[in-house]
């Protein structure tokens, strides 16, 4: 009778050595099921902000042209501007002295 709770006793220890060492391969297997999900939210994070960056990048670059073309258009109109002032007066002394060059044949 001894022998065999001595034989039921080391099939006890063994079962418990089996059940440790399989809860300790579920547990790893657990912590690398953690890390992996942790990683791969990590990495969605990761390509959100880059997506939300690239937009508003190419949103302030769209501005930025827009700004650019703007201020062309501001400048067309500016030297158009100037032009035609500065052709009206040369028109008005041209037109003065024609007068003035008239006025002055008749005496």
């Amino acid at each position: 009778a001894l022998q065999s709770k001595k034989g039921i006793a080391a099939n006890i220890e063994q079962q418990e050595a089996a059940n440790e060492k399989q809860r300790a391969i579920g547990e790893a297997t657990l912590q690398q099921q953690k890390m992996s999900e942790a990683q791969r939210q990590q990495q969605a994070d990761v390509a959100g902000d880059q997506f939300v960056f690239q937009q508003t990048e190419a949103r302030e670059m769209q501005q930025l042209n827009r700004l650019s073309n703007q201020i062309g258009a501001l400048r067309g109109q500016a030297a158009a501007a100037n032009a035609d002032a500065t052709s009206a007066i040369t028109g008005a002394i041209g037109g003065a002295a024609s007068m003035l060059g008239t006025l002055g044949g008749k005496n």
